[in-house]
């Protein structure tokens, strides 16, 4: 049973509310930069009630990352709903990552390497997120956008190495993460198209802002 089910009402509001604040503080300052008594300020709350709620700062660096995850499912479910084929899925979630990466402080990122917990979470978040997107992309076949002779799993593996690859490259002292990361998606969407899929594809860059 999670410690929140035993809360009031109003403390489960005010749970929800440290969340949101704690995240929108990491994110925009980085992790380390941000302090409990800081988070307790902002939210004009003594630190004795917020260490009542979250133990810890790890604990409560959890929970953001788990905010964070719950807005991007929230959003995989809304365009999944949606009148979008499944490279229309893949694209804008894609730009959704982009969204939150651009407006999200690099010491963040680089924060959460000091929390091996978190650090784990965010790698098996980041695992079931790369399964989902596996699901899409046979989908994608089922719809005539991608090839049917292509081991995806092997995709997916490609993928993984590049962005982490990426990650620590040389080349961020010359092109930006979104711009690099961009690229490679592109070579292998295009890469796995049908020539259907990839109308769909130049449709879609076309209409996008630059």
């Amino acid at each position: 049973m999670k410690e929140s089910e035993n809360l009031s009402p109003a403390r489960k509001a005010l749970r929800e509310r440290i969340i949101r604040t704690a995240y929108a503080s990491f994110t925009k300052k980085g992790i380390k930069a941000i302090t409990m008594d800081d988070i307790a300020n902002l939210l004009s709350i003594s630190k004795r009630t917020l260490y009542e709620i979250f133990r810890d700062k790890e604990t409560l660096l959890r929970e953001c990352v788990l905010y964070s995850q719950k807005m991007f499912d929230d959003y995989v479910e809304e365009i999944s709903n949606g009148s979008y084929n499944v490279l229309e899925i893949l694209l804008k979630l894609h730009q959704k990552a982009l969204e939150v990466y651009t407006q999200t402080n690099r010491l963040f990122f680089e924060d959460i390497g000091k929390y091996p917990e978190v650090r784990k979470m965010v790698y098996d978040l980041r695992e079931s997120t790369m399964e989902q997107n596996m699901i899409f992309f046979k989908q994608g076949v089922g719809q005539g956008l991608f090839r049917g002779d292509i081991d995806f799993d092997i995709i997916k593996l490609l993928l993984h190495e590049q962005i982490d690859f990426l990650s620590n490259s040389e080349l961020l002292s010359k092109y930006s993460f979104p711009e690099l990361s961009t690229a490679v998606l592109l070579i292998y969407l295009r890469g796995i198209s049908t020539c259907a899929g990839n109308r769909v594809l130049e449709h879609f860059i076309g209409e996008s802002p630059s």
